[in-house]
């Protein structure tokens, strides 16, 4: 489980670790990642599967990714030992709890460092840093740019070869992980009226497009339902 991510890759680490949280590498996508790195015949590298949380937004998966601790849910906010868990500099005060020299900066930001400056402010005595990396997402979420998602995936993969060669190479990092907080689905066509569903009615924690929170179960029907606490690590008996 995606909610297992930090337990079983980061807590027990007993050397310099950086992870790269790429929105939106779908597993697909992390393959051909996989193909691109192994030219380089001098890393090693390997890939396996998780399955990410329900509900499958950034949002959520983000969270899912940042510790062992409980995860707490109120009014649709995320927080874990009461630090909400939207934004980089929430993200790596959660972080610090579990690990106190641990970092977490944009990959734009760190893009833009120089060698010495990027190792001094991020990499130097940092046991774990934490890098968000956003192409695929920011293109195939618009309905302006959703076409343009399979050139956002190539442009991810030559961003993501890249960083985790400067990570070895100019950070002196051994280690590094690169995942994600959800994949997507695709299609060229436009979807059928028959395709879709009313929403089920009810007094409803939250609704959107994609997914219902929610305690109303009465009225739902054709639907999949999941308890929350068992694709998290949320305390909640929301489905």
């Amino acid at each position: 489980k995606q909610a297992d991510f930090y337990k079983n890759e980061l807590s027990e680490s007993d050397q310099k670790v950086v992870v790269i949280i790429s929105d939106a590498l779908r597993y697909e996508c992390g393959v051909e990642l996989l193909k691109a790195m192994m030219i380089d015949t001098k890393g090693d590298a390997k890939i396996k599967h998780m399955m990410a949380g329900i509900p499958t937004v950034t949002h959520w998966g983000m969270a899912n990714l940042l510790t062992d601790k409980t995860i707490t849910l109120s009014e649709d906010k995320l927080r874990i030992q009461g630090i909400l868990t939207d934004g980089t500099d929430n993200r790596e005060k959660i972080l610090k709890i579990n690990e106190p020299t641990a970092k977490a900066v944009q990959y734009k930001e760190l893009n833009n460092l120089d060698r010495e400056k990027a190792r001094k402010e991020y990499f130097n005595e940092k046991k774990v840093v934490y890098i968000y990396h956003n192409v695929i997402d920011a293109i195939g979420d618009d309905t302006k740019t959703e076409m343009q998602t399979f050139s956002a995936v190539n442009d991810a993969i030559d961003d993501l070869n890249n960083l985790v060669t400067k990570v070895h190479a100019s950070y002196a990092v051994g280690r590094v992980l690169v995942t994600s907080d959800h994949g997507f689905l695709f299609n060229y066509k436009k979807l059928p009226a028959a395709s879709f569903q009313s929403a089920p009615k009810g007094n409803h924690v939250k609704q959107s497009n994609r997914y219902i929170l929610t305690n109303d179960t009465k009225s739902v029907s054709n639907s999949i339902q999941f308890n929350l606490s068992d694709s998290s690590n949320i305390e909640s008996d929301l489905k």
